[in-house]
């Protein structure tokens, strides 16, 4: 192995074994679903999806899950946009609560 791919991976390893803050170790804890802020398959989410997005950027972030929807499928109308900071949106393959 060459030295400075060496070196790159000594600095990899040493960022990844600094200790995250507490605040982004919270706002990954935080995670909640579309469903808990209204959302049902084939009605318009958007204001779901914002609804949690605000919640989770009023606490300091975390996680809006917007899981598989089923038959009908989930429907978002007009353009929608997120400006929050420490805000993860994931799509689920898997049934969430």
């Amino acid at each position: 192995m060459n030295s400075n791919r060496r070196n790159t991976l000594v600095r990899m390893a040493a960022i990844a074994a600094l200790p995250r803050s507490s605040v982004a170790a919270e706002a990954e804890a935080r995670v909640v679903s579309i469903k808990a802020f209204g959302a049902v398959p084939g009605a318009d989410v958007r204001p779901a999806i914002l609804a949690a997005v605000q919640s989770l950027a009023a606490s300091g972030g975390g996680t809006v899950v917007i899981p598989r929807s089923g038959l009908d499928g989930w429907q978002l109308s007009g353009e929608t946009r997120i400006e929050a900071s420490n805000i993860r949106i994931e799509l689920h393959d898997l049934t969430c609560p």
